[in-house]
């Protein structure tokens, strides 16, 4: 786009379909004595890998003392925020196929490869609220 955030590219292979298989993600190493936590390509992920994982969920809060000058009017209500990150294994592919070559967009500056058809959510800071947009769009 024209701020150069997103480019595009082919794999040359390396097809993982929804992720380019040259994207890295965090895996949890339990082979060694003490688990660390390592980065590793997605085309060298296999079933069982613990991959980090990150759930964030927002609830809704009552502010607790709030002075109102129209008895009528309700309390603001506030929202909190709570990110967690967690291993999880990985129990299956959905499609991928390391011969195929696939045109990937690239967000930077993660350097995250998905397809353009991938869905991804903006968040919208005024309305707190996420719509799911095809990356293509970006």
């Amino acid at each position: 786009d024209e701020d150069g955030s997103v480019i595009i590219i082919d794999t040359g292979g390396n097809a993982n379909f929804c992720f380019s298989g040259n994207t890295q993600v965090r895996v949890m190493e339990e082979q060694q004595e003490q688990p660390s936590s390592v980065l590793r390509y997605m085309k060298d992920l296999r079933i069982g890998d613990r991959v980090l994982t990150q759930t964030t969920t927002t609830a809704p809060t009552k502010e607790q003392h709030h002075e109102s000058s129209s008895l009528s009017s309700p309390p603001p209500t506030f929202a909190v925020t709570t990110t967690t990150y967690h291993y999880e294994p990985i129990y299956m592919f959905g499609h991928s196929d390391p011969h195929q070559t696939v045109q990937y967009i690239q967000l930077l500056p993660m350097k995250l490869e998905i397809t353009p058809d991938h869905l991804v959510f903006l968040h919208d800071n005024n309305t707190k609220t996420a719509r799911a947009v095809p990356a293509r769009s970006l």
